[in-house]
This record gives C-alpha cells, structure tokens and sequence, in this order.
C-alpha cells in the first residue's frame, strides 16, 4: 500500500471516528435532553442517564392498640453512566460508519486502478495498431520502390497514384500522431520521393495531413512540400533552404530557428508561426500570410514581398489565380528589414538572376 493509500485511509478512518460521535451526541444528548418535558436540559427519563437515586415510602398502619403494620415502597432509579460507557456506545456506534465509508473508498480505489489499467491496456493496443499501420506502409512502399520502380517512373504513372493514395491514407489514420508522422515524411524524403523532377515531385503531398508533426532538426532541403497541411507541426532549426511550400499551410507552426533560406513561400499560410531567429534570406514571400508571427530576431534580408502596388503580371508569370499582397505582422516594416519589393516583372526577374533561379 503507497503512502498517498495510507493517508487516505487514514482520513477515513478520522473521519468515521468523528461522524459516529457526531451520531452518538446528536442521539443521546441533543435528542434525549430536547424530549424532557419536565426539566429544560436535562436528561429524559428514557434514557437510562442521570443520577443514581434511591427514594424510599413507608406507610404505618394501627390495626389495634397493640399491633402496628409498617408497609414500605422503595424505588430505585438507574445509575448514571460513566465516561467509558459512552465512550464504548461511541465506538460501538462509529463501526458500523467506518464499515460503510471504508467499504466505499475501497470500491473506489479499486474503481480507479481498473479504469487506469484499461486506459493502459487502450494505449498499448493504440501503439501496436499504429505500429502496424506504419510498418504496413512503409513495407508496401517498398515494393512500390524496388518491384514497381516509382523512381523511374513517369509523371503520368498510376504507381505514383497509388503511391500518393497510400501516403495520404496513412497519415489520416496516424491523425495526432506527429512523431510517425514526420516517419512517414523522412522516409519519403531518404527514398527520394520528395525531390522534384521537372518541378514535379514523385509523390505530391498536397493536402497531405501533417499536422502537428514533430520535424525538429529535420533535413528537407530542396524537399518539394507543396500545399501540405504543417499546421501546428514543430520544425524547430528544422532544415528547408530552397524547400518549395507554395500554398502550405504552416499556421502556429514552430519555426525557431529554421533555415528557409531561398525557400518559395509564395502563397504560404504562416499566420501565428514562430519564426523566432529564423533565417529567411532570399526567401519568396510573395503573397505569403504572415498575420501574428513572430519574427523576432529573423533574418529576412533580400526576402522578396509585394504589396498593393505590385502588378498583375507579378502573379501571372507566377501561376496565381488573384493578386494579393504579403501579410505582415503588426508594426512591422519590410525594409527596415531589407527585404525586397517585387513591384513588376522586371523586379521579379532580378530577383531570381541575383538567387540564380
């Protein structure tokens, strides 16, 4: 028995102790002494309390001048009790109480061990059932790999369909799980699945469900992650110079400290991400959402950015359906930060001799 059972028990145990007291008083002195009619607080005649009484009565009777008869009428009343009878009442009393109350923590206690045990026995068959699902994944990956020849594949290939399928199943099924999540993503990234070919990775991952993945320290550079769902996902100093995340969603995500240099953000959803100590140097944020990050002490030199002046032709060369402006956080100022406005075409084509894109 732990000392947090002890201390419970014996809680119990005080407490049972109190309310049998509680109990006796309220029956065999608040009650009897409130029922005497006769006498105000004083003992009723019922119950057997009181002083310890003997009257005595005694009648003569003169039959003649010689004979005299004497009758005499005693009446004895009950011994007080003493302090130990009460006490032995009180205890007898409190039993029956600590009975009851014991039984009931007991119960409880037991109640409380069945329901952690089965909350145990749940997490384990979680864990295995995940266990599965992933190891089922990454098996039948690896004959999409070595039998179907995904790498070899072409853009147009039902392999890489299937391929997607299964990536994007089996991240829905992992759900909260960001630790197998970011599994699944390095694995493909080690397979070479994310690379583009022809700006066209192998597997794409739009929509992809990795929220909440647990990506720290990752290596994705030149990873091609467009329009997957990183929200909430921590990337701290995760590793995403030249990564293409156009149209992402990487709200609430943290960011600290990760290389995004040269990184296409166009379009990127980075609304309340920490960008803390984040390198961003050359890295495209046009039409990025940057509402309510933090750039506290991020590195955004030569970031390009456009604004309500920029041109129509800026979105057009960039395939984006609308025009629409970077999003800052409030109070910030893009060129104190040196950032770089891409106003027109021409803005935009120096901008890419100048990161050689």
């Amino acid at each position: 028995m732990d000392n947090k059972t002890k201390s419970i028990n014996w809680r119990v145990l005080i407490l049972g102790t109190f309310l049998g007291c509680l109990f006796t008083a309220g029956t065999f002195v608040i009650f009897p002494v409130i029922t005497n009619k006769t006498d105000t607080f004083k003992w009723a005649d019922w119950t057997g309390f009181g002083k310890d009484t003997t009257e005595e009565e005694s009648t003569e009777i003169a039959s003649d001048k010689k004979t005299i008869i004497k009758f005499t009428n005693t009446i004895k009343h009950q011994s007080a009790k003493t302090l130990w009878d009460v006490l032995g009442l009180t205890g007898t009393l409190a039993i029956p109480v600590l009975i009851v109350l014991l039984s009931y923590q007991f119960q409880r206690r037991d109640k409380k061990r069945a329901d952690n045990q089965a909350q145990v026995e749940k997490y384990i068959a979680n864990e295995n059932l995940r266990d599965e699902t992933l190891q089922a994944y990454i098996d039948r990956m690896s004959e999409l790999l070595i039998d179907k020849k995904l790498t070899e594949s072409n853009s147009n290939s039902p392999v890489r369909n299937v391929a997607r399928i299964r990536t994007l199943t089996v991240l829905r099924r992992l759900r909260s799980d960001g630790d197998r999540k970011a599994i699944v993503l390095l694995f493909l990234y080690d397979a070479g699945l994310l690379q583009s070919e022809k700006s066209v990775p192998f597997i794409n991952l739009r929509d992809a469900d990795l929220r909440r993945a647990d990506l720290r320290r990752a290596n994705l550079t030149k990873a091609n992650l467009i329009g997957a769902d990183f929200t909430g996902a921590d990337l701290t100093e995760a590793y995403l110079g030249n990564a293409i995340l156009t149209g992402a969603k990487l709200g609430k995500a943290d960011l600290i400290g990760a290389d995004l240099r040269e990184a296409d953000l166009i379009g990127t959803d980075l609304t309340k991400a920490d960008l803390t100590k984040a390198d961003l140097r050359g890295a495209d944020l046009i039409g990025t959402d940057l509402t309510g990050a933090d750039l506290t002490g991020a590195n955004l030199k030569k970031a390009a950015y456009t604004n309500e002046d920029t041109k129509e032709e800026v979105y057009s060369q960039l395939y984006l359906e609308s025009p629409f402006p970077t999003k800052f956080p409030q109070k910030f100022d893009p060129k104190t930060a040196n950032m770089l406005l891409i106003n027109n075409s021409n803005d935009l084509m120096r901008k890419r001799i100048l990161f050689g894109k």
